[in-house]
């Protein structure tokens, strides 16, 4: 039997130890988090039609086996998706991080409208922090590359217009 309620503008869906937390935004786009208790883990995707079955935009790579790191990359992901559709310079920075880094879309948490890329998951984080100088030339002006550090997992977060960084 599936129990079902809304907290804070998501819909949630329990099943035994399963939550499933899924926000559908007006841009067609549907942001999922699925959490299990009993094995203390949770994956966070986005994709496009409002049913949260069409396309993957983005799906993180590893599983959390944090509950607030969890549902911080939803909120991250909600908010990111908002801002769709990608911009033509969010894409040329995709591209440079596939062919030079060999940074491939699934390791994108989200990207927006060309404010900010997030990466997050292994080997793509560590790749890039022991490559810092070579990526900031690479992507420079327009792009500064910064670290977060989330609980458990460090992101890097290249984003336009901002200071530059401290990776």
């Amino acid at each position: 039997m599936f129990d079902e309620e809304s907290v804070a503008g998501w819909e949630l869906t329990r099943h035994g130890s399963r939550e499933t937390y899924r926000k559908r935004l007006a841009n067609g786009v549907t942001v999922c988090a699925r959490w299990d208790d009993e094995e203390s883990r949770g994956v966070v995707e986005a994709r496009v039609d409002l049913a949260g079955s069409g396309r993957a935009l983005t799906r993180n790579r590893e599983e959390f086996r944090d509950r607030d790191a969890c549902w911080s990359a939803a909120r991250l992901a909600a908010d990111v998706a908002a801002n769709l559709p990608d911009s033509s310079e969010t894409g040329e920075l995709i591209t440079v991080l596939a062919k030079r880094f060999g940074v491939t879309e699934d390791f994108l948490l989200t990207y927006t409208d060309g404010s900010a890329v997030i990466v997050a998951g292994e080997p793509a984080v560590g790749t890039l922090l022991r490559r810092a100088d070579e990526l900031r030339e690479a992507i420079a002006p327009r792009w500064w590359p910064g670290l977060q550090e989330r609980p458990g997992e460090k992101w890097v977060v290249l984003a336009r217009r901002s200071a530059p960084s401290q990776i």
